[in-house]
């Protein structure tokens, strides 16, 4: 059945989705203490405000998705106490899950995050424009400091009334995150470095990532590891020399818990040496026709130590006759010596080096251009 619907939603931004009861249980979510989201017992058992109850006759017809009592409301609500779930809260690892049926148009349903003063410090609104009834289902994180739900049908007793059936309110708790033992806090290790962490509670699995900067905006690793792991060495190397940011957290139906502490760690050896990029020729251009000691330019590369320049009698360079290593802080041209022969073609090209003791790092050679000297 298609509708269309209107979300606000206000500190918190979740996914809509349509789930049954049984199939939000066997995801890992249980019952918060919603009690009579139906009317089948042909009362307002549990809600405050303005609630009645109507059976199937009272709608024109037209049945309910089930049962043959239904609610219709206009700002009530019920309070479900949050204060014994105030640890996984406060830790940003409980979520509930809201849902039901709804009808009517401009017909509404409301979920308020309350502290334990009251206050509602988070909010997320429902709202059914069309007329049929449709199935709304809602995924919210508790804000920390949540101390009750508040579950309201409509919005208050002077708008219209809210035609509701099967509500339900569940909770679920992801796990907390797992306590990294290897690396510690400043430690060097081999460019594979072998994970451990002792093992969290309730979760089906764990999510690996090492970054290179500690805002993780920059990922060098990821991966995820099953709930029997208590360890894990890196499938492939990370880069030598070279300082890193590694985070764990654990996973379960209910989803991903908080982050682990960040734990700074080095690897082993020397950092890798960038490869400079390829230098652009300046002149002469190709084809031309020089002297016998030309001068060759080309266009400063970064990273770039010292520049490579070849010139041979072939375009695969196995017959070089003149190289020339010229450094980087001095020229960006090489003036060939000793003179060439008159009245003939040559070959020529450059290459950057990026010196990293105790290593180097080659790039890759320009283009090739070729000119002939004037006889």
């Amino acid at each position: 059945m298609a509708t269309r619907v209107s979300l606000a939603l206000l500190l918190v931004v979740s996914v809509l989705v349509t789930l049954s009861s049984a199939q939000t249980e066997a995801a890992g979510y249980a019952d918060l203490g919603l009690v009579n989201g139906n009317g089948e017992v042909a009362a307002t058992t549990g809600w405050t405000g303005d609630m009645e109850v109507h059976d199937a006759f009272d709608d024109s017809g037209t049945t309910p998705h089930s049962g043959y009592y239904y609610l219709r409301g206009a700002g009530a609500y019920q309070d479900l106490p949050l204060a014994a779930h105030a640890a996984e809260v406060d830790s940003g690892r409980f979520t509930g899950k809201f849902g039901g049926w709804i009808k009517g148009g401009f017909s509404f349903v409301q979920i308020q995050w309350r502290n334990a003063s009251g206050a509602t410090i988070g909010r997320f609104l429902f709202e059914n424009e069309c007329c049929d009834w449709n199935s709304w289902s809602q995924i919210l994180p508790a804000p920390p400091g949540a101390r009750s739900v508040r579950f309201i049908v409509g919005i208050d007793p002077d708008d219209e009334w809210t035609d509701v059936d099967d509500l339900f309110a569940q909770f679920c708790t992801s796990p907390a995150a797992p306590a990294i033992g290897w690396p510690v806090n400043g430690s060097t290790t081999d460019a594979s470095p072998n994970i451990s962490w002792s093992p969290s509670t309730d979760t089906t699995g764990y999510d690996i990532e090492i970054a290179y900067d500690p805002g993780f905006t920059s990922l060098a690793y990821d991966q995820s590891v099953p709930a029997s792991a208590t360890s894990h060495r890196t499938i492939y190397a990370l880069e030598t020399g070279t300082k890193y940011y590694l985070r764990m957290r654990s996973v379960n139906a209910c989803g991903a818990g908080p982050w682990s502490n960040t734990v700074p760690f080095m690897t082993r050896g020397h950092p890798p040496c960038p490869q400079p990029l390829a230098p652009a020729l300046a002149g002469p251009r190709d084809s031309a026709s020089v002297s016998t000691r030309p001068l060759v330019k080309w266009k400063s590369v970064l990273l770039a130590d010292y520049y490579v320049a070849q010139v041979a009698k072939d375009a695969a360079f196995a017959k070089k006759v003149r190289i020339r290593n010229v450094p980087a802080s001095q020229a960006l041209e090489y003036l060939v010596n000793p003179a060439l022969p008159k009245g003939t073609e040559f070959f020529w090209r450059v290459k950057a080096v990026n010196v990293c003791l105790p290593a180097k790092s080659q790039g890759a050679w320009s283009q090739v251009r070729d000119f002939r000297t004037r006889r």
